[in-house]
């Protein structure tokens, strides 16, 4: 994993990892449930963008989705943000290896460019859990919700991690930019 993250790690992949990234969050996301349903689901109030959820409201929000908003809940999940899920941490991973390689100690820090991947792990038993609350509705499963949230939460903290490790090198880079 650590040769091909290292391998692939270059400013061509990392800007067309970017470019996906805001398509489909801009485009993807918003647009791929309407192809399934005239309703309009908030997605602010879908379960991946929570920091944690209860589940009442994970039952909750999937009985206001009603039947074509929990299909388009489970297809969007399964083609849009499973793929998304698989890209998008190895396009953080690739940032810190080029922020990385810049650094003199960059074999004893890399490691470090595993920590993305741990964001598509827990975003992935996210979705499955998703996936498995959508399934058996409306019989949802208590402990499927807990660990459907916690999950989620995980996500979220490594999310925070690698966005400071990213933000961390480029102020350690940039201030090595300014002492010359």
């Amino acid at each position: 994993m650590m040769r091909f993250i290292e391998k692939n790690a270059s400013k061509p992949n990392i800007i067309y990892g970017l470019l996906f990234i805001v398509f489909i969050n801009t485009i993807g996301f918003p647009l791929f449930p309407k192809l399934f349903t005239d309703q309009t689901i908030p997605i602010k109030t879908i379960l991946d963008l929570q920091f944690g959820f209860t589940p009442e409201f994970a039952h909750e929000l999937l009985d206001n989705l009603q039947d074509d908003g929990r299909k388009a809940y489970r297809l969007t999940t399964l083609f849009v943000d499973i793929p998304y899920a698989l890209i998008y941490g190895f396009i953080y991973s690739f940032i810190l290896v080029v922020l990385l390689k810049k650094t003199k100690n960059w074999s004893k820090y890399k490691l470090i460019i595993l920590v993305p991947l741990l964001i598509s792990l827990f975003d992935l038993l996210e979705n499955v859990g998703i996936l498995l609350l959508i399934k058996t509705y409306p019989n949802t499963s208590t402990s499927i919700s807990v660990f459907t949230s916690w999950s989620n939460q995980l996500k979220w903290i490594f999310a925070f991690i690698t966005f400071l490790l990213v933000l961390f090198n480029i102020i350690i880079l940039t201030a090595k930019k300014f002492k010359k």
